[in-house]
């Protein structure tokens, strides 16, 4: 599945930057996975149908990424 260019352009950004306003949560609220302080929410772009992770990784930072490269 090839994103449109809002996920294009979201992906690998930091987490403090908003999701794109086709971005829907598709987790329910609650964090998908959670390991030692990590967290991740899913977002399914209702354009491209892109899923995208906004995730917690090793340095405390948040980051906008695909869901295979999500939990770390």
């Amino acid at each position: 599945m090839v994103p449109c260019e809002l996920c294009k352009n979201l992906l690998g950004r930091p987490g403090y930057v908003p999701p794109h306003p086709k971005l829907l949560r598709s987790d329910n609220g609650a964090p998908r996975a959670e390991r030692a302080g990590q967290q991740v929410f899913v977002y399914t772009c209702q354009h491209c149908r892109q899923v995208i992770a906004l995730s917690t990784h090793d340095d405390g930072a948040d980051y906008w990424t695909r869901p295979e490269r999500a939990a770390r």
